[in-house]
C-alpha cells in the first residue's frame, strides 16, 4: 500500500490576504471567477489603472458630516481621475474625529443607501482608514453616508479607477 495522498484542492488565500502588509494598493483586485478548478473563467475583465494618491475631500476644512448625514462628491476629473469613461474609483477613505460609534458607507451618489458599510468604528475619537472601491453614478459622483449619531470628519484620496465598458 502506497502513501496516503490528500486529494483536496489546495487552499489559496483570498486577494486581500495576499496583499496584507503591502502598505499600499497591493495587487490589482481580481475579477470574480466561476467554474470548475482548472476551468475557471473570468466574469468581468475591466482594465484597472493606478494613479498617484491625491486628496479629493477633506471635511476638516469644510465642516464635519452630521450624524445620519451625507456628503456628495463629483469625483471624475479630480485627483488624477479622467473626466469620463470611468466605471468605478478606488478611494482611500478615512473617518477621523468621530463623536459617536457608527459606520461610513460610500456608494454611487444617485443610488439608494445600501445595507453594507465600508468603515465601522465603536468609539468616539476614532480614526479608521479603508481602501474602498465604489462605482460612480451616471453623473460621475459618489456619496459618503455617516451612519453614526454624531458628527465625523471624512478624508478621501484617490488611488485608482476602473475603466467603463
Amino acid at each position: 500500500m502506497g502513501p496516503i495522498r490528500d486529494r483536496r484542492a489546495p487552499v489559496v488565500p483570498r486577494a486581500a490576504e495576499r496583499r496584507q502588509g503591502s502598505g499600499g494598493l497591493g495587487a490589482a483586485p481580481e475579477a470574480p471567477r466561476t467554474g470548475r478548478v482548472g476551468r475557471q473563467r473570468q466574469l468581468a475583465a475591466i482594465p484597472e489603472a493606478r494613479i498617484s494618491p491625491a486628496r479629493v475631500i477633506d471635511t476638516r476644512s469644510t465642516g464635519a458630516v452630521s450624524g445620519g448625514g451625507d456628503v456628495s462628491l463629483a469625483i471624475l476629473g479630480k485627483g488624477g481621475l479622467p473626466a469620463s469613461g470611468v466605471a468605478a474609483v478606488v478611494v482611500n477613505t478615512t473617518v477621523t474625529d468621530t463623536k459617536a460609534a457608527g459606520y461610513l458607507t460610500v456608494f454611487p451618489d444617485t443610488n439608494p443607501l445600501p445595507t453594507a458599510s465600508n468603515l465601522n468604528w465603536s468609539a468616539p475619537g476614532t480614526t479608521i482608514p479603508n481602501l474602498v472601491t465604489v462605482q460612480v453614478d451616471s453623473n460621475g459622483s459618489i456619496k459618503f453616508h455617516n451612519g453614526s449619531g454624531g458628527t465625523t470628519q471624512v478624508v478621501a484620496d484617490t488611488a485608482g479607477y476602473y475603466i467603463g465598458t
